[in-house]
């Protein structure tokens, strides 16, 4: 049942990723495959209760910040949303991290150097 209904929203997302109603309907069942899967002490496709939770938790974080972004008008699912998310921080799922310079990435900046690699053209 989860995994038909992370498909549909899967599309959803796809189709316009600042659904607000998408994003929540994933983390609040990325939460509840969590629960199982932590009961149950088994894996669902191949990941871990916390790993489901955690991206339950970045679902909901998504949706939170568009809601607040867009001045979405249901406030009951603000609400809930946010009570998922102190129930994912009282199981010890915390927000996902970025790092110190903040995008993520890895990237390495390359130092100036004297040689000057441009090539002139001609008009």
């Amino acid at each position: 049942m989860y995994k038909e209904a992370l498909t549909v929203l899967t599309g959803v997302i796809e189709t316009d990723d600042q659904e607000v109603e998408a994003w929540y309907l994933e983390g609040w069942c990325l939460m509840l495959m969590a629960e199982d899967a932590k009961v149950q002490n088994k894996e669902v496709e191949g990941l871990s209760w916390r790993e489901l939770a955690k991206d339950a938790r970045d679902c909901l974080e998504t949706c939170v910040n568009l809601f607040d972004n867009r001045n979405h008008p249901d406030t009951e699912m603000l609400k809930h949303a946010k009570e998922l998310m102190q129930q994912l921080t009282d199981m010890g799922i915390t927000p996902s991290r970025v790092d110190a310079e903040g995008d993520g990435d890895d990237w390495e900046d390359v130092e100036d150097s004297e040689e000057d690699d441009d090539v002139e053209m001609d008009d």
